[in-house]
């Protein structure tokens, strides 16, 4: 029979995370964002630029070629970050514990477990709203400085955009807004946008687009009476721009406030289709990790590709230690190929 200390290590944490499905659902950038590892600390970052499609140049007989430009493609490397936190479980978690396990009354050892592996999950839950955050802000910003590390992704300034005029103001068109957006991208670097990210707010903000609101009820009898809704709106993206819309309102908890990963009135714009990935998120060997096995160091369990969660145990106080730590850095691979569109703002 597990004692309470084998109970709390981090394979018996693992078995329970893994069978739990309100933790291992995908967050949006876990699917777009593929995972890797690698033991190094600076990950290699491949930025490139193809030339629009053009003709071949017209020649006569026996001339030379002509020569063209070439695409552009630069190197370089991306500083990974670390992150990490702990949680004690302490003597009165030890004892209520170890009380259920003598009365043998399953369902309270269950309650009890249930409880303490649910505070020890949290620390992999900020690892996951981790990567999520800056994910969506390497996309958001092109960027991502942490400490004195910078990671910079190549944007161009042609790659954010703000809307002619605010999506609530009455002499918007949000129509002519992302078609400019899609025309931008086709001409600059011959990329088809097709996705479009969003959160409820800006969401709300279209189904109250007067000129949206007429457009898509034109022809109707008494067009001011009718109610746009969220999936006439995500219809009609889908069928006039071509762009399948995700509405994403995941957050996290800013100092009390709630904040969403994708800010009001922010649209990113993202080539491909479906869940069809956009860059790595890659991971970085943990410490922990690397020192796995070794005598003295607790027991090490790895989540979610890169993270290691390691249970030590304590006598005096009795406790015991849990640490979860990830490094990573996430990699975008159509970088050129995002565009950032503001409607809220005015230009």
């Amino acid at each position: 029979m597990p004692t309470p200390f084998d109970l709390l290590q981090a394979n018996y944490l693992q078995g329970y995370w893994n069978s739990n499905p309100q933790y291992t659902a995908p967050y949006l950038m876990e699917a777009l964002f593929t995972p890797t590892k690698q033991k190094a600390d600076n990950v290699k970052l491949l930025n490139g630029q193809d030339i629009y499609p053009a003709p071949l140049d017209y020649t006569k007989e026996d001339s030379p070629a002509l020569p063209v430009e070439r695409g552009s493609l630069s190197t370089g490397t991306l500083p990974t970050y670390k992150f990490k936190n702990s949680l004690n479980l302490n003597e009165n978690d030890f004892k209520d514990l170890n009380n259920a396990l003598a009365s043998n009354d399953r369902n309270l050892v269950l309650t009890i477990t249930k409880k303490l592996y649910d505070d020890q999950a949290n620390l992999l839950i900020r690892a996951r709203f981790t990567r999520e955050y800056y994910a969506i802000q390497a996309l958001l910003n092109g960027k991502l400085t942490i400490g004195n590390l910078v990671a910079d992704y190549g944007y161009e300034s042609f790659q954010s955009v703000t809307a002619s005029k605010p999506w609530t103001d009455a002499a918007s068109n949000p129509y002519d807004d992302i078609r400019s957006v899609k025309d931008t991208a086709s001409q600059k670097s011959g990329t088809s946008l097709n996705r479009a990210l969003m959160n409820s707010t800006t969401m709300f903000t279209l189904m109250h687009n007067e000129a949206l609101h007429n457009t898509i009820f034109a022809g109707s009898v008494s067009p001011q009476g009718n109610i746009l809704t969220e999936p006439m709106v995500l219809q009609w993206f889908s069928a006039v721009l071509g762009l399948s819309v995700v509405v994403y309102d995941k957050g996290w908890n800013d100092n009390g406030t709630f904040s969403k990963f994708i800010p009001d009135g922010k649209v990113i714009l993202l080539p491909g289709s479906a869940n069809t990935p956009i860059g790595q998120m890659n991971f970085v060997e943990t410490p922990e990790e690397d020192l796995s096995g070794t005598a003295g160091m607790g027991n090490v369990a790895l989540f979610d590709t890169g993270v290691s969660l390691l249970t030590k145990a304590s006598d005096d106080p009795v406790t015991v230690k849990t640490i979860v730590d990830e490094k990573f850095v996430p990699t975008i691979t159509v970088a050129k190929q995002v565009f950032i569109l503001d409607v809220l703002a005015s230009k």
